[in-house]
């Protein structure tokens, strides 16, 4: 079954967060967007936001008060300060990629995912219907929505179910 007539998913899949530092620099270009180096992840955004950083076209490095390796420090041959740090939430829609947006602390990062992961207490429930418990009519009436893209306004989604002749019905938002 390809992930377009999935019937079961619903809203952005994968979802996850990006810590990343919005860098200006003294020349008056715009600004860059640039994790910080995973040698300096475990800083808080206070010990990251409005100082001074290197950075490369793949990360930030923190200058003051921290030890940079030389290695690293010559990677790195562009001076900022960083202005913000930021939380990009981003996710699939139906295999595609897609930024659904920007938050300016972790803590609230984590709730726009939380929310967005439909842990709200109402789920789907689907059935799979076989013509032993419909009228020819109304088996008819499914298999034909199953077929179509469904009306907007309706409460529920029939689809085919693969190698059978059943039909599947999924129920949207039923609170029990």
């Amino acid at each position: 079954m390809s992930p377009n007539s999935n019937p079961f998913l619903r809203g952005y899949q994968n979802l996850r967060i990006d810590r990343s530092l919005c860098i200006t620099c003294e020349d008056d270009c715009p600004p860059v967007w640039r994790p910080l180096h995973p040698s300096q992840a475990h800083l808080t955004d206070d010990q990251v936001a409005r100082f001074p950083c290197v950075f490369s076209n793949d990360f930030a490095l923190i200058t003051e008060g921290q030890d940079i390796p030389e290695d690293l420090e010559v990677q790195c041959q562009t001076e900022g300060v960083v202005r913000t740090v930021v939380y990009a939430v981003s996710g699939d829609d139906f295999g595609q990629p897609v930024h659904v947006g920007d938050t300016y602390s972790g803590e609230a990062a984590r709730e726009v995912v939380r929310r967005l992961s439909f842990e709200t207490g109402f789920y789907s429930r689907c059935w799979e219907i076989s013509s032993a418990h419909l009228t020819a009519d109304a088996g008819r009436f499914l298999a034909e929505l199953a077929d179509i893209a469904t009306p907007s306004g309706f409460l529920f989604v029939a689809f085919r179910i693969p190698y059978s002749p059943a039909i599947g019905v999924k129920l949207i938002a039923t609170p029990w």
